[in-house]
């Protein structure tokens, strides 16, 4: 995006681009935009789940491993409802297109691996639920993976995922709460003595089995920072939807608690989950595509572009590239200098993406 053909591009004032416009001596225009690639509207025809344990169905039957079939995201067990199964009727090119990349005792630092092999396998949607384990296999607060180092993380990842696959959708869920977790699970005969484990997560239950208000606290201070930060790079993405904080609010009962695990969700719960995530992630019936279009007008030697898109879902953001680069946010306002181009279009809330369109300044 250096270079000297480009004078700047991104956010421009809405009001001081009109009044740029309206102060050229060029009338603007709207007839020059040349169409580049076509909309991508509809539901996806591949899926790909990231994330730890809590999304590879593990110990949700009475044993201690993986139950794949069970994931609340790829599985195919009807009674879980998992995204996969839900996606089928709408998008029948999707059976069999499912792959978890999801992985037991991943922290953070594993997902941009996991977006290599979600794009390896050319995924039009990732869920993640990931970060859970940042904060519980610590031993104490010292162990906890930094809130910076946390964002450079899921930052590769979302980098991997616009270079390699520039139009697929992503779903992020926030981290369950560990707490309320610990409030249920405590509950469950047996299960206290499991959730004692040492770990920055354990309850430190008292003699009555009631959680330590402290340690309370501090796991959901950890759990909040790391929501916030998957929130910010989120919506940084137009491809991207967060679920505003439902799985942290999630209520659990006992039989959401597997069998014979008192750190993961039964059946019932990986139900719960998957029925919320659906709730929260996008509108896989919206099969129309935003539309896009651009006013032209030459002040002085430079080209300003402003941006206009319209849908009934809403408008998630532009996308511009220049030369060669992958797609990325830009905002309504660019401005370019002669003899350089721009290739545009808009994301709607639901992942529809417009026509492109490309434009070289005079």
């Amino acid at each position: 995006m250096r270079g000297a053909a480009l004078v700047m591009s991104g956010v421009i004032a809405g009001a001081a681009l009109t009044a740029a416009i309206a102060a050229s001596a060029t009338p603007a225009r709207t007839d020059a935009a040349v169409r580049v690639s076509r909309a991508i509207a509809g539901p996806p025809r591949s899926i790909a789940a990231a994330g730890d344990s809590f999304n590879t169905g593990f110990a949700a039957r009475a044993n201690t491993g993986d139950n794949p079939d069970l994931s609340w995201s790829t599985g195919d067990d009807p009674r879980v409802g998992s995204i996969y199964d839900r996606l089928l009727p709408l998008s029948p090119g999707i059976r069999g297109r499912r792959r978890l990349v999801a992985r037991d005792g991943s922290e953070i630092a594993a997902l941009p691996r996991q977006f290599d092999r979600a794009a390896d396998f050319h995924a039009q949607l990732i869920t993640v639920q990931s970060g859970g384990n940042d904060v519980c296999d610590a031993r104490d607060p010292s162990g906890i993976t930094s809130a910076t180092s946390f964002r450079q993380y899921v930052e590769q990842a979302f980098a991997i995922a616009r270079r390699r696959l520039p139009d697929a959708r992503i779903f992020v869920t926030s981290l369950t709460d560990e707490a309320r977790w610990n409030d249920r699970s405590a509950t469950i005969p047996g299960n206290a003595s499991k959730l004692s484990d040492g770990t920055l997560c354990d309850p430190v239950l008292d003699s009555s089995g009631v959680p330590s208000a402290p340690r309370r606290s501090q796991i959901q201070a950890a759990e909040r920072s790391y929501n916030s930060i998957l929130r910010g790079v989120c919506a940084s993405d137009p491809h991207c939807r967060y679920d505003t904080g439902a799985f942290f609010r999630l209520e659990y009962d006992r039989e959401d608690i597997a069998p014979t695990n008192a750190f993961h969700p039964s059946l019932a719960g990986l139900r719960r989950m998957a029925a919320t995530a659906w709730r929260a992630g996008f509108d896989f019936s919206d099969v129309t595509p935003p539309t896009v279009s651009a006013t032209r007008a030459q002040v002085g030697s430079t080209l300003h572009l402003a941006l206009h898109a319209s849908d009934g879902a809403g408008i998630a953001g532009f996308e511009c590239r220049f030369g060669g680069a992958p797609y990325a946010s830009c905002g309504p306002g660019l401005v370019l200098a002669p003899g350089a181009s721009v290739s545009y279009r808009a994301v709607d809330r639901n992942g529809n993406i417009s026509p492109g369109y490309s434009v070289t300044a005079p």
